[in-house]
Formats: structure tokens, sequence, C-alpha cells
């Protein structure tokens, strides 16, 4: 039972370095060096070539790890979706969380190997000095989980960041353009809720993000309620879209008053929603705190959305129908 509090204390710091951390630049010499200090590595490969010692964790996400013969690492492994082949030494423990790990002939291991959705190969002169402690669960394919933690791997790549921010900044945008001409009354009452409350609208935002996903996971663990939570977990989703929809529609109009000229709605709803998508995708390369700013920034819409009830509440406190109907 130990080793088991000790897999997840160690799974668990691993994804708190993962989450603060920076990749550092793979090895390229061949000479004998030591480099100190703990590696992200995610979605690439990661290679300790002969004679190299690397005095530090690795925390691997959808990489490729390998040691050759004669390298050496000082401190754990923790493989996320990743891979691992070693020739080479190893002083700590071994954790992997699906992917896989070969242990060649002349590897030493002095720890243990702690594996969930995995095994470890180890060929017949390879050592290890610890004990081998797997957890699997009858009927759960570990390839299927394999293949989507490697999946939510790659999506932290640099590169795919930048690849997949353009995509929802350009998605965003168009359903922003949409829906100012086809929901323009639903979005004008959202953004004067925005206006005029954002404290309000922040607090109901927080509040539902909060607690809808308890209640949602609560009824899909009773089975017989599940298709009830799920469909409210689909709710919640499309409310936080219409949310961060009108927040984005908002910054347009800002916008459009800071340049001191007069866009049609629907170029105000998407040139604002563009900037926005822009502005929070920079935010959230931010180590940490980035993801969670835009979390609660996004609260501000989806509490307009809620207070208005989807923006139908056209006599809500504060929004004057005059205003509804001049936009």
């Amino acid at each position: 039972m130990k080793w088991k509090i000790s897999f997840i204390l160690i799974l668990a710091l691993g994804l708190v370095i993962s989450a603060c951390s920076i990749n550092q630049p793979g090895f390229t010499q061949t000479s004998k060096i030591v480099l100190r200090g703990n590696q992200l590595i995610i979605a690439r490969n990661f290679s300790i070539p002969p004679g190299c010692i690397l005095e530090g964790d690795i925390v691997a996400m959808g990489a490729n790890i390998s040691l050759s013969p004669g390298a050496m690492v000082k401190g754990n492994i923790l493989l996320i979706g990743s891979s691992l082949e070693s020739k080479g030494i190893i002083h700590g423990d071994l954790n992997l969380l699906a992917g896989s790990a070969v242990l060649r002939d002349g590897s030493i291991l002095n720890g243990d190997i702690n594996q969930l959705f995995n095994h470890v190969i180890l060929d017949q002169k390879a050592q290890v000095i610890g004990s081998i402690n797997s957890i699997s669960f009858p009927g759960i394919p570990t390839e299927r989980i394999t293949g989507l933690i490697t999946l939510i791997s790659n999506r932290f790549n640099p590169q795919n960041w930048l690849k997949w921010g353009i995509i929802q900044i350009t998605a965003t945008s168009f359903l922003a353009l949409i829906a100012g001409i086809w929901l323009k009354k639903r979005m004008v009452v959202m953004n004067r809720q925005i206006q005029s409350q954002p404290l309000l609208s922040w607090g109901a935002g927080v509040m539902a993000l909060a607690i809808v996903p308890i209640v949602s996971v609560i009824l899909i663990i009773t089975i017989c309620l599940s298709p009830l939570g799920l469909f409210i977990l689909a709710a919640l989703a499309i409310l936080y879209l219409a949310g961060w929809i009108a927040l984005g529609i908002s910054a347009g109009t800002a916008l459009q008053a800071c340049f001191k000229t007069q866009w049609p709605y629907e170029l105000q709803a998407f040139l604002g929603a563009f900037m926005l998508g822009i502005t929070t995708t920079l935010i959230g390369w931010i180590p940490c705190l980035g993801w969670m700013f835009n979390i609660l920034l996004s609260c501000i819409g989806l509490g307009s959305v809620i207070m208005t009830r989807f923006g139908s509440q056209f006599n809500h406190p504060g929004i004057k129908q005059s205003s509804v109907k001049s936009n």
C-alpha cells in the first residue's frame, strides 16, 4: 500500500513540475558532461549520449527518451504517455503512466518500477535492484489509454500551441460573427450585463463552473442518471462558449470606443473575439498562472449568459429596452 501512495505522490509532483517548467535543450555533445536540474520533455526526442550524467529528475509527456550505454541519470524518471529505451544506469525510480519502456542488456535500475497501464520490457541481462509494482484494471484497453495520454501530451507541444491557438481563435471569431448576425438581440443583452454588472456576472460564472461539474459527476456515477449528468455537462459547455463569444463582443465594443469609430455590429463581434483570442492565447503561455487567469476571465461571460438566461431576459435590471432596440 505504501508504494501505491508513493507512486501517486510522485505522479502529482511530476504534474506540478510539468505545469511550471519549460523544455531544456537536448544533449548533442559526445564528451563527458554533467547536467544538473530537472528536465521536462514534451512531445520530442531526448537522448543522453555515452558518458553523460544527468543529476535531476526527468518528466516526459508524449516524448521518446533514450539512454545510451554509459549514460547515467541520478534521479527519478516519470513517463506520461511516453517511451523509454535504456542501455545506461538509472539511480532512482522509474514511474510510468501508459506508454512503453525497455531496459536493454547491460542497463541498471537502482530503484523501483511503478507502472500504471504499462508493462516494462526487461532484457535478459538488464538489472532492477528494487521491486516491480504494477496497477492494472481488467477490461480497460491499455492501448487506448496510452493513445489518449499521448494525444493530450502532444497538445502541450509549443508548436501545437501555435497551431491549435490559430484554429481556436479563427473558429471562435467566426462563431462570434454568426452570433452577431443571427443572435444579435441576445448578444446585446449579455453584453449589457457584462458592462453593467461585471463583478456579479463573474461571481455567477465562478459558482456555475465550480458546482455544475461536481453535480454532473455525481449523477454520472449513479449510472441510472448518467444521461442527465452528461446532458448537464454538454449544456455547461455550450453556455461557456456563448459566454466567451459575448465577452469577445464586449471586447469589440471597447476596441471600437478606443478607435473612436463606428463599425457594423457583425464586424465589431468578429474583431473583438479575434483580439480577445489572441490576448488570452498569449496569456495562456504564462506557466502556472496563464490558464487560471483565462478561466477566471471567462467566468464573466458565463455569468452573463446565466443571469440573462441566454440573453432572453430583455427586462433585466440595468439593461434598457432602448439599448436593445437601438442595437
